[in-house]
């Protein structure tokens, strides 16, 4: 179906319930329930722009680098995720942003934890997963990492 059972204030799921049951009963035709069809209409138009606002949210989300924002920006994105889900796609937009999001957050605990550790070892296995994830030089752990790693390889020569 179209509309889960997620509900909310602006579902229409309640309210194509309503008229669902009025015409059940025999009151089709009542004036009150052709104004109800008709706001219904408007507010599945209005949900359903919304569930692919949705969509497109994530995969711009996405498309961003991998910098420093990155994690609030596809978390901001997840925020509308039930709406995403009720339409076409929407799940596979889903599950990408969840698994670049876990993939980014691991890589910066990753970063976070080599640098709190102080060892050149994790610090160049924390860089190669940095650069395989895709985050950029810039990432202020990265360039912290770098420059710590370069510290300690010119201390060791």
């Amino acid at each position: 179906p179209m509309y889960s059972a997620h509900g909310g204030a602006d579902h229409p799921m309640v309210l194509r319930n309503a008229v669902q049951a009025a015409e059940e009963v025999g009151f089709a035709e009542h004036e009150l329930v052709a104004k109800a069809r008709e706001a219904l209409q408007r507010l599945e138009w209005r949900h359903e722009g919304r569930c692919y606002e949705a969509i497109c949210a994530l995969q711009a989300a996405l498309e961003r680098p991998r910098d420093d924002a990155f994690g609030g920006i596809v978390g901001q994105a997840l925020e509308a995720r039930a709406n995403a889900l009720e339409v076409s796609g929407g799940a596979r937009a889903v599950e990408e942003a969840e698994a670049a999001l876990k993939l980014w957050e691991e890589v910066c605990l990753a970063l976070t934890l080599a640098l709190n550790l102080r060892c050149i070892e994790p610090l160049g296995t924390a860089l190669a997963e940095a650069e395989a994830a895709g985050l950029p030089p810039q990432h202020s752990l990265v360039a912290e990492a770098r420059r710590t790693h370069a510290a300690f390889q010119t201390a060791a020569t």
